[in-house]
């Protein structure tokens, strides 16, 4: 097998560092604190100024995804086969915010290619799943920002992308009884001509006891 070098990280249009050093936090502290106290919780808590300190610096790594270019994936020249085997990564888990509530969504993602040229390194698809669920998001955006790059970069026979996840802002809104989860499903086949979002075979929303 040939290894390919490295493809272009794609470079995300930004006006601060990776690292949240130029995010200006200390702004954000103080809009916070001010936020907290907007809502009438400033007085109850123990260290307003302390939450506000924590909870800004947590949004910044969580929302890390927006100042960083998308991570490559480490190829590897692949023999072609005249009916190549999917390759599955599954379980994979993600953590999102969603961008409406900016509470969390999470779950797992699964990744199924069938090879053309290309197969990757296990840890880049990692890599991408975390970096496009570090930013403000919709399930579906997600999924669909997941399998575009996958494509782009891996340009395979064929690709699956399938994420189901729990939605905070669904269950913290008067139904913390019931487990559900939302699943959406990115295909793509050869020559792209099926690119889109499709719910997956199992529904829309799944509701478990």
């Amino acid at each position: 097998m040939k290894k390919k070098r490295d493809t272009q990280p794609l470079k995300a249009k930004v006006h601060c560092s990776p690292d949240g050093s130029h995010v200006g936090l200390s702004e954000a502290r103080q809009a916070y604190g001010q936020f907290l106290e907007a809502i009438g919780i400033g007085h109850a808590l123990t260290d307003l100024a302390e939450t506000a300190r924590l909870s800004s610096e947590l949004l910044v790594q969580l929302t890390s995804g927006v100042r960083q270019p998308v991570p490559a994936l480490s190829l590897i020249e692949h023999a072609v086969k005249p009916e190549a085997d999917w390759i599955i990564l599954d379980d994979i888990p993600f953590y999102s915010l969603c961008e409406h509530h900016f509470v969390p969504f999470f779950g797992h993602a699964k990744i199924e290619y069938r090879p053309l040229r290309w197969i990757a390194g296990l840890g880049g698809f990692v890599r991408i799943v975390d970096h496009f669920s570090k930013q403000p998001q919709l399930q579906e955006r997600l999924t669909e920002q997941i399998g575009r790059t996958l494509v782009d970069q891996l340009e395979p026979l064929s690709l699956r992308v399938t994420l189901k996840a729990r939605q905070m802002c669904v269950e913290l809104k008067g139904m913390p009884a019931i487990h559900v989860e939302t699943h959406f499903e990115f295909s793509a086949n050869e020559g792209r001509s099926s690119l889109g979002i499709t719910p997956a075979e199992s529904g829309d929303f799944v509701a478990k006891d």
